[in-house]
């Protein structure tokens, strides 16, 4: 996978992304490493989605520059919905 910038997605990322569709896991922090994304972290769903945000957003956050894919509990016809995160929080977008 690539995109216009020529930035990449590392298989491993790719692998996750594939694993994360049935639901169990809740957050994926993305990091970029030269021209390539890659996974910094993954946790699981534990609780619903509002259940788990503080404790998985908030350290995630504190670990350095990053993007953060958080899955929602609702589903549309395409999966789960996921919200994409940025330190700034005028920048967060949920994906429909």
């Amino acid at each position: 996978m690539s995109l216009e910038s020529g930035v990449t997605a590392s298989q491993d990322l790719l692998d996750l992304f594939s694993k994360s569709k049935d639901g169990s896991v809740r957050m994926i922090r993305v990091l970029i490493r030269g021209e390539t994304l890659v996974s910094g972290s993954s946790s699981p769903s534990r609780g619903s989605w509002r259940d788990d945000f503080e404790g998985l957003l908030q350290p995630a956050m504190r670990q350095g520059a990053c993007y953060v894919l958080y899955q929602l509990d609702s589903r549309n016809e395409l999966g789960a919905r996921v919200g994409a995160l940025h330190p700034d929080p005028r920048e967060h977008q949920v994906a429909r």
